[in-house]
C-alpha cells in the first residue's frame, strides 16, 4: 500500500471490485463502482456498509449464494474478501477519525 490512506482506500476499494465483479456479486459490484466514480470517496458511505444486515461483513462469496466461483477457488477469494474489507473498514476508520 502506498503511504498515502486515501490512495490506499482507492487501492482497496479497487481491489474489491476486481474481486466482486470476478464472482459477478451485482449488488456489491455496483455500490463499490459508485464509490470510486465519486471525485472523494464518502467515507461515511464506505463505513456504512459494514453495520446491519447484509452488510459486507455479511458477504460469504459462494456458489450457494449467487456467485461464479470454482469451489477450489472459495476458500481463496473469502479470504481476499476479507484481506479487502480489513483494508478498507481500518484505512476509511483512519482516515474520517484520525
Amino acid at each position: 500500500m502506498t503511504a498515502n490512506p486515501t490512495a490506499s482506500l482507492r487501492d482497496a476499494l479497487r481491489d474489491l471490485l476486481a474481486l466482486v465483479e470476478e464472482v459477478q456479486d451485482p449488488f456489491w459490484s455496483q455500490k463499490v463502482r459508485a464509490a470510486l466514480e465519486r471525485e472523494t470517496v464518502d467515507l461515511r458511505e464506505v463505513l456504512s456498509w459494514f453495520g446491519g444486515m447484509g452488510s459486507l461483513n455479511d458477504l460469504i462469496i459462494s456458489p450457494l449464494n449467487g456467485h461464479v466461483v470454482a469451489r477450489d477457488r472459495e476458500g481463496s477469494a473469502n479470504q481476499e474478501l476479507d484481506d479487502c474489507r480489513s483494508s478498507i473498514y481500518h484505512l476509511a476508520s483512519t482516515i474520517h477519525n484520525p
